[in-house]
């Protein structure tokens, strides 16, 4: 085949598409073509990776009904009200025994009318033996309201979550028996917890109305 018949047939495709300009025309259609069909094979792609992060997300929270969830958010704010009346009674025991305060016997108590006595307890220099133990009355009573809430809500929450208060209580219990750093150190950990872990399971909750 010669050139002047390639020539020939190359004009012939040109005049039966329209010319010049149909071949541009038919060019830009079949590139916008592509184009748009990648485009949507894009966003497709990007659709379903968002579906699929919002799927497990969801699969990872835990459904609960809108009752069940007051009820639950009433017993953890009971408990968290109780732990922390007792809580701030313990922090004036242990302030009152690791300062300089003297603590007055049982024995001397009798002997009241001494006023030298009486102006230290009214300048806080001093405090009744039984103002120590009727404060320590008032926490064992906050704890042992603290576990009745405890222990009749156990069919209203998780037991992992019982688990951390009932561990709350018994670290209280031993704190109020005895009053050693160690202990108390043992009660600000399992406080900061018990915060962080019913904060985290509360925010993952997908309240069913």
């Amino acid at each position: 085949m010669t050139f002047e018949q390639i020539g020939s047939i190359v004009i012939a495709c040109i005049i039966s598409a329209g010319g010049i300009g149909g071949i541009i025309i038919a060019v830009i259609k079949f590139t916008s073509e592509i184009i748009a069909k990648r485009l949507e094979q894009k966003y497709e792609m990007r659709i379903n990776e968002t579906l699929e992060s919002h799927k497990a997300k969801l699969e990872n929270r835990t459904h609960i009904s809108r009752a069940l969830f007051d009820k639950e958010l009433e017993i953890y704010q009971s408990l968290c009200c109780v732990f922390y009346e007792a809580y701030s009674k313990y922090e004036i025991l242990r302030g009152l025994e690791s300062l300089e305060t003297k603590i007055i016997p049982k024995s001397e108590m009798t002997y009241f009318n001494n006023l030298d006595l009486l102006k230290k307890v009214e300048d806080g220099e001093a405090v009744p033996e039984m103002d120590i133990a009727k404060l320590e009355d008032e926490i064992g009573e906050k704890i042992i309201e603290f576990k009745k809430i405890l222990y009749s809500s156990g069919a209203f929450i998780p037991h992992d979550n019982q688990k951390l208060f009932l561990d709350i209580g018994k670290c209280f219990q031993a704190c109020l028996l005895d009053k050693s750093e160690d202990n108390y150190k043992k009660l600000l950990v399992l406080r900061g917890k018990m915060q962080a872990e019913i904060r985290n399971y509360l925010e993952n909750l997908s309240i069913i109305d």
